[in-house]
């Protein structure tokens, strides 16, 4: 897409678990479209934990690489669950900004107690409540607070998995259903926000390779998930931050409701075994 196109210059943009992997990738990309770009997340020094995120980084937080872009930048380190702090953040994008043009839900990621086995007929059901409050809590909560700043031609971008979308891995029943219940929340929340002129959709990644999950797949066997991908290959997290540029720019207008899978066709093997 061209960037002259996207429809993003200016464009006041939340991401939310942007210290690092796809979050980070996502601001960064949307920078470089043109929008001034706010990040939130636990820890907005995360990416030293993985060594290729640390490689990556060219300043202290992200906050100051979308800054060299020539973008104005906000960030601030909160914990997505907690209410209140969310709700400072958003008021302080509304005293800095005005107000909030797309939503980037990026918070989440599974969670599973050590050496628990985690099929959905045993999972503890302590996993399942940690993994829909970070998930899909977290997603609701960002999206209630965000509303009120948001205008006619807003979007709302939440961000899904190929594990909400089919049970690829009985191991990961937790994490998928509650990406699942993003993605249905999502169609809720569309239908409602039609009539305003706010979108709102979904991006479901597969297979990305971001610093944390390359290490994760090596350990997996890549030719392994390589014969489940249709287009036989692990996917890069510039190929799933586009797809949010398409959703957040005038590209999309018309589109609203709608899961957009980016997994090579990861997801036309569900039924495979191995």
């Amino acid at each position: 897409m061209s960037r002259e196109n996207s429809g993003l210059a200016g464009k006041r943009i939340l991401v939310t678990g942007a210290g690092r992997g796809l979050g980070r990738n996502y601001a960064l990309h949307l920078a470089k479209a043109g929008a001034d770009v706010a990040v939130t997340d636990i820890n907005l020094h995360s990416y030293r934990d993985f060594q290729p995120e640390a490689d990556d980084m060219k300043n202290d937080t992200v906050v100051g690489d979308i800054q060299d872009l020539g973008r104005a930048a906000l960030g601030y380190e909160v914990d997505a669950t907690d209410q209140d702090g969310m709700a400072d953040v958003m008021e302080s994008i509304r005293s800095e900004w005005g107000g909030i043009d797309v939503l980037v839900n990026n918070v989440g990621g599974g969670s599973y107690s050590a050496g628990a086995d985690t099929l959905p007929s045993t999972l503890p059901i302590s996993d399942l409540r940690e993994n829909m409050e970070r998930n899909f809590v977290t997603t609701v909560l960002a999206c209630q607070l965000a509303i009120p700043l948001m205008e006619q031609g807003s979007s709302i971008i939440n961000v899904g998995s190929q594990a909400g979308e089919a049970a690829v891995e009985p191991m990961f029943s937790a994490y998928g259903s509650a990406k699942a219940a993003v993605a249905h929340y999502s169609r809720f929340l569309a239908n409602e926000l039609g009539p305003r002129g706010i979108r709102v959709n979904v991006v479901a990644p597969g297979y990305i390779a971001t610093g944390r999950l390359s290490t994760v797949f090596a350990e997996m066997g890549e030719e392994r998930i390589h014969k489940n991908v249709a287009l036989g290959r692990i996917g890069t997290p510039a190929e799933c931050a586009s797809v949010i540029e398409f959703l957040a720019g005038g590209a999309s207008r018309y589109v609203t409701g709608q899961i957009l899978v980016v997994d090579g066709g990861a997801l036309n093997f569900a039924t495979s075994r191995p």
